[in-house]
């Protein structure tokens, strides 16, 4: 078995265990906030780099195990991964957001982790809260909401803008409120890219999509600087664009291969030739 050591700040010299490449469940700190932290690393984790941290708001809307859902996403694009129960137990903002915000303390003290690179993401209504976040809390910088509702304009504001990832079901209700809050988004200077899936049994979009989605974080990073260009990746990224618009249209998922079509041109248009892309969406 692997583990890693952390010397965790204020605990006398006392040693916090963690395993690589599983979750590791109710921290063994001392204190309500760590006790209660699940926390996931990448199986080549290193405490001498910092890492990406993408932050589960479990509200219990989806899969039994939220945390577990992002983890082979994770894993492929090395982020690491926490969550907590305790959100469960308050359905006041107020107490949502501290609870949060201490997690997040707690985590950058045992945790090697990018400041630049600190995201949200939600299923269902965890989508709708994590949306907000940013605004309540300066150190967030970008959301992935899925099989959620449109972010709350009234309450998302443009003082501290973020990076917005939303995975949709293109024939359920949230498909135009989607897109109108997009625009919202837009008109508050904050970018935003919807993916959207085919119908699936739990109503949530396939791994493969999930992914994708996460890797918007790195290229979004990579335009406001945040993150080292990375040609092979963008080149990778833009190939799997182009199979999956090609693969939608061949299916007969015109409406779905257009938006596909139109996401990938938005995002890659300024960072490589488009040329095969444009020429797939013209179908």
């Amino acid at each position: 078995m692997i583990v890693l050591i952390f010397s965790v700040a204020g605990l006398s010299g006392q040693k916090l265990v963690l395993n690589k490449g599983q979750v590791n469940e109710n921290l063994a700190l001392p204190d309500s906030i760590g006790s209660r932290l699940s926390v996931y690393l990448p199986s080549d984790f290193k405490a001498e780099q910092k890492w990406p941290l993408l932050y589960v708001v479990n509200l219990k809307e989806g899969p039994s195990d939220p945390l577990q859902y992002f983890v082979s996403s994770a894993e492929k694009m090395g982020y690491v991964l926490a969550s907590s129960d305790a959100l469960q137990d308050s359905v006041n903002l107020t107490n949502q957001v501290l609870y949060l915000a201490k997690s997040l303390e707690k985590l950058k003290e045992i945790l090697p982790l990018d400041p630049k690179r600190i995201y949200m993401a939600g299923i269902r209504g965890g989508g709708k809260l994590a949306s907000i976040l940013p605004s309540l809390l300066t150190e967030i910088h970008g959301v992935m909401a899925v099989a959620s509702g449109p972010p709350n304009g009234e309450l998302v504001s443009s003082k501290n803008s973020f990076h917005y990832v939303g995975l949709a079901n293109r024939a359920d209700q949230h498909y135009l409120p989607m897109l109108q809050g997009e625009a919202s988004l837009a008109s508050k200077g904050i970018p935003s890219h919807v993916l959207y899936f085919e119908n699936t049994s739990d109503s949530l979009p396939p791994l493969e999509l999930l992914d994708r989605g996460l890797a918007l974080f790195d290229i979004m990073g990579m335009y406001s600087k945040d993150v080292e260009p990375d040609p092979d990746f963008i080149e990778a990224q833009y190939q799997a664009y182009v199979g999956e618009t090609s693969r939608l249209f061949s299916r007969g998922y015109h409406l779905l291969a257009e938006d596909m079509a139109a996401e990938a041109l938005e995002i890659f248009e300024k960072l490589r030739p488009v040329d095969t892309l444009k020429s797939i969406a013209k179908q």
